[in-house]
């Protein structure tokens, strides 16, 4: 019987495919006995003709029995309906789409199998409204949900209890006491508290800086942020979606019954015997809400300054720097670019017993010992500025501003700068020169800038080539040329992909420095409101490296790639190339170079006039142009 039921058509649907004249009636019988005789099945066998497709046999139903026809890559499939069992699906090839007011709205790839209908209306409880889906598409959702159910009981098998984790619970408050018994019950579920736990555990274990979950129209997503880049991790059936935010709301003290707008809090943990802190934040999506959970303080211990990843000038002229009793520290760049760990090793190299120090922060991200840290809290009032001001009535020998936001914080952290107080604090600039013109252009007067600050560090963080998995390889010779690295003679390192290192060839970050030291000569550059090529020129032969030219140092090391240096060096930024006179690297659009003072335009020998860099020939006397790498040949090397 259940091989009849397999391989036998019903006869609705012999008659259907008899009338679409795709088929004689003698040529569908042999097709009939051949499906009973090899025991496969007849859909199979009928779509091998390649004589009639699963869309023309959609289309037929949906036309000649009245159902509509849907297109499952463009639906969206109700998350709170819970799916008919998976066996029944299959046999079927049935998956339901929704309610529509008491009617289950069911694709099924045969609407005409009327037992089907019956059978999925007993499961239910509801009456049936078919639609007509072709059985490809229907048996890619199959997959899809069922196969999501499958690995989430794989993820949740395993230790009941796991003692490296312990999360914190929060003291009753109104936001969790607030009437939303559905969330709550959904938080408080067995499988939804272990796999909150499961998903924070797994990040906490990578060294994950950012857990973001992604809900989308019928799943939801659970990424990682690793080494500054985003990885794809489990992916949760969206019934779960509820009792994971509400769960997580729990934990950081948030209004669980509040949907429609963004929420902030916080969820503490102990992992490994170390506290990390969590800060928590929901959005409302189309699709419900987004939370992110940044990772405040990973386990990792602070590094110190000589473990920054520095060059050995760079790193003498940051000991210098912090060894002062008094002026500033600035450190400068991107969203996630490591600033806030080098202020905390410079802080730490500076730490003694005798010194008063005093941070100001918007997040506190790491707990310092020996360190007094104040949380800014705009809504009472406590600002990067009115809490600067206050500290300095604290008698502070180090003060450790978090950012420099406006021109009232910058005026005031510079006071404190000019009278006896060393300052460490960040601004939001792409490079060293960059942070100069930021500062003038809040209002401080340059003889302030210039006799205040001691040091300005501009940086990113690159990943590192795998250890375990390095091997030598020739980059792109276009890449080559955009960081000025052709014929260098550097044998090139990257990652083959290893377990170690998930497959991305990188483990760990370090980072690049521009580090601009405040000599006679640059002070008065900055004195004298000197910006673009001049003052570069003087920050040059002050010792400062470019970004890119400290990430070269990298990659001849081995310690990383030419493709992670442009990644993180936009050419945008930098744009590099060689002076054709000394090899120094200068920027694009440069007209000399700062180092030899030789001019650096490309110019036809014959007419003098100038020449872009892909023109052959000179379109102003018709000359070739022939580039032989000096400036006293027929013509110099673009810049």
């Amino acid at each position: 019987m259940a091989t009849m039921k397999k391989n036998t058509p019903r006869q609705d649907v012999v008659t259907l495919l008899l009338l679409s004249e795709y088929f004689e009636a003698d040529e569908f019988q042999i097709l009939l006995k051949q499906a009973q005789e090899t025991d496969r099945s007849f859909w199979d066998i009928l779509l091998e003709q390649k004589r009639i497709t699963e869309d023309v046999i959609a289309e037929l139903f949906s036309r000649r029995l009245k159902v509509p026809r849907v297109n499952l890559s463009l639906e969206t499939l109700d998350p709170a309906l819970k799916p008919i069992p998976e066996k029944l699906a299959r046999e079927h090839m049935c998956i339901p789409l929704r309610m529509e007011g008491r009617k289950l709205v069911l694709c099924i790839a045969n609407p005409a199998d009327l037992e089907a209908v019956r059978e999925v209306e007993f499961q239910s409880g509801c009456s049936v409204a078919p639609v007509v889906a072709t059985r490809s598409d229907i048996l890619t959702v199959i997959d899809r949900v069922y196969s999501q159910d499958h690995s989430l009981d794989e993820l949740l098998k395993g230790p009941k209890e796991d003692h490296d984790l312990q999360v914190f619970q929060p003291e009753p408050s109104s936001a969790v006491e607030l009437d939303d018994h559905d969330s709550l019950e959904a938080a408080n579920l067995g499988p939804v508290v272990k796999l909150v736990n499961m998903i924070l555990m797994g990040a906490l274990a990578e060294y994950a800086s950012d857990i973001h979950i992604e809900p989308g129209e019928n799943e939801v997503q659970v990424r990682t942020r690793v080494d500054g880049l985003l990885r794809d991790g489990m992916v949760v059936p969206k019934w779960l979606h509820n009792g994971m935010v509400s769960r997580i709301k729990i934990l950081a003290n948030m209004d669980i019954s509040e949907k429609r707008r963004p929420q902030d809090g916080r969820i503490s943990v102990n992992f490994r015997k170390k506290r990390v802190d969590l800060r928590v934040s929901s959005l409302p999506t189309r699709d419900g809400e987004k939370v992110v959970m940044r990772v405040l303080g990973s386990g990792k211990s602070i590094p110190t300054v000589t473990q920054l990843g520095m060059e050995s000038a760079e790193h003498e002229l940051l000991k210098n720097a912090i060894a002062q009793s008094q002026g500033m520290i600035l450190v400068t760049g991107p969203t996630g670019s490591g600033k806030t760990t080098t202020l905390y090793s410079a802080l730490t190299a500076k730490m003694t017993p005798e010194l008063n120090i005093v941070t100001i922060e918007d997040p506190i991200e790491f707990h310092l010992p020996g360190a007094n840290q104040v949380q800014v809290a705009p809504k009472a009032g406590m600002t990067f500025a009115g809490a600067l001001r206050s500290i300095l009535r604290q008698d502070p020998d180090v003060v450790l501003v978090g950012e420099i936001r406006d021109e009232e914080t910058a005026e005031i952290a510079f006071h404190a700068a000019m009278t006896g107080h060393l300052v460490l604090s960040s601004l939001h600039t792409n490079s060293a020169l960059a942070t100069v013109q930021r500062l003038l252009k809040l209002g401080i007067e340059p003889f302030l800038v210039s006799s205040s600050v001691n040091l300005i560090i501009a940086q990113r963080l690159i990943r590192m080539s795998c250890k375990n998995c390095r091997e030598p390889y020739q980059p792109a010779r276009r890449l080559l040329e955009r960081i000025g690295m052709v014929d260098s003679g550097v044998q090139f390192l990257r990652g083959k992909g290893c377990p170690d290192c998930g497959g991305s060839g990188y483990s760990g970050r370090l980072g690049l420095y521009e580090v601009l030291p405040f000599t006679p000569e640059v002070q008065d550059a900055v004195e004298q409101k000197l910006i673009g090529e001049p003052l570069l020129k003087v920050a040059k032969a002050a010792g400062m490296r470019l970004l890119v030219e400290d990430g070269m140092e990298k990659i001849r090391k081995g310690l990383t790639t030419i493709e992670e240096v442009l990644r993180v060096v936009t050419v945008s930024e930098q744009a590099p190339t060689a002076c054709p006179s000394c090899g120094t690297l200068i920027r694009a659009g440069s007209t000399e170079c700062p180092q030899c003072d030789k001019s650096t335009r490309r110019v036809c020998d014959s007419c003098q006039q100038e020449l872009q860099s892909e023109w052959k020939v000179c379109p102003y006397c018709s000359v070739p142009v022939i580039e032989t790498g000096e400036t006293g040949g027929r013509s110099e090397y673009v810049v």
